[in-house]
């Protein structure tokens, strides 16, 4: 037997040992082991990132929808702000402070794709433009912020209908997808046992996560019974699509074990190394190092910088003048730190970086440049497995 048709073994036993379960708390706990069992196997990584790709490519229409809401929002908010302190609009009390809420919200973004997470854009914004309404000033931003034909609309009114709708598709394709099983396990393993990785799961800020967290790790410890916080028959469904899934993938994977081992370590043989930026992830090859906020100045200055010839010096005065302006006093080497460029990653595409320049190597470098430059290519391909781990989990 292979590792593989052992590991299949396993999860076949774990799932009928499940399925014959009777007690509440000990059902959950098993199917948290279940997942523990997918975690722990490093061989089901190629199976899990397929999921994880099929995740994104679902969710992508509702992210360029939030981006574009967002891109548009900020200078509009920014505008709107302004025009009411310069018009004496005010927010009148604790229970009506939209105005200090789009501030902090200029101040501090989030970014966690909830359509919820949009609301919390637009309400207040919504809610400013009524203060207009009511004080008779309208017409001071009736022409930057409403639709031309119709002044009930605002402009962001449409993008977040746009998102809204893009919402609505991607709940609908998440509930009969294979991912959302996969999903829905491993945060159960994660509720219940915590651990690294458990941040892609459970959102710390987030009072109903929090909650769900703190129920899991007490049924782990047999410190409560189930209640209806988690529902047997909904993580049946679960488990069955997944085991579903999983079984003949396993079986493939051990059956053609040789060309998957040449797949996984394709990357390790590379004779040169291509840098990509594509949906929110900047890559090395098959290497996650950074997924930068798609609408931050860090993005756009790699962007910008990626886009000049190979060899050529790039200096501050030399970028256009709004990346100027978005990037202010930031150092080049710090922006680069903060897009996954450390060590000998840095080196590998970038040379003589300092606070104002830097010399770009270009978006493909060969293994030879590497050596010829005194890169330690060992070292630089351990660094890019360390920062794709940290994006994988499980």
């Amino acid at each position: 037997m292979t590792s593989l048709t052992i590991v299949a073994s396993d999860l076949q036993a774990k799932y009928g040992d499940i399925k014959n379960e009777s007690n509440e708390s000990k059902f959950f706990i098993k199917i948290a082991n279940y997942g523990k069992c997918i975690h722990d196997n490093t061989q089901l990584k190629p199976i899990s990132r397929q999921l994880r790709k099929e995740f994104k490519a679902d969710l992508k229409p509702f992210v360029d929808s939030w981006e574009k809401f967002i891109k548009e929002w900020e200078p509009l908010a920014i505008d709107l702000i302004s025009t009411a302190k310069k018009a004496g609009i005010k927010d009148v009390g604790p229970l009506q402070n939209e105005l200090a809420e789009l501030k902090q919200k200029i101040k501090k973004p989030s970014f966690s794709y909830e359509l919820d997470e949009i609301y919390g854009y637009i309400r207040p914004y919504n809610e400013v433009i009524l203060k207009f309404k009511n004080a008779g000033k309208i017409a001071l931003i009736s022409k930057k912020h409403l639709v031309k034909d119709n002044n009930q609309l605002t402009k962001l009114d449409l993008l977040y209908r746009n998102a809204s709708a893009e919402w609505d598709r991607f709940k609908t394709l998440r509930e009969v997808s294979d991912w959302r099983s996969l999903d829905q396990i491993m945060r159960l393993y994660y509720g219940m046992y915590g651990g690294k990785g458990k941040e892609h799961y459970f959102n710390s800020n987030d009072a109903i996560d929090s909650i769900y967290e703190y129920y899991m790790s007490q049924i782990s410890r047999g410190e409560r019974p189930v209640d209806s916080f988690l529902k047997r028959h909904v993580y049946e469904e679960y488990l069955d699509k997944l085991h579903k899934y999983l079984l003949p993938r396993i079986e493939e994977l051990a059956q053609n074990s040789t060309n998957n081992k040449i797949t996984i370590d394709r990357k390790k043989s590379s004779t040169e190394f291509h840098l990509s930026i594509n949906d929110r992830e900047i890559r090395v090859n098959d290497y996650l190092i950074a997924k930068p906020h798609a609408v931050g100045s860090n993005h756009d200055f790699l962007e910008e910088i990626t886009k000049r010839t190979p060899g050529s010096q790039i200096k501050r005065d030399n970028l256009p003048p709004d990346l100027q302006k978005e990037i202010g006093t930031k150092s080049f080497i710090k922006i680069l730190n903060a897009l996954g460029f450390t060590g000998e990653i840095t080196k590998a595409f970038f040379y003589k970086v300092d606070a104002n320049s830097l010399y770009f190597s270009g978006n493909t470098v060969k293994r030879e440049q590497l050596i010829k430059s005194g890169i330690n290519v060992r070292l630089f391909i351990k660094q890019l497995e360390a920062a794709d781990a940290k994006y994988h989990p499980d």
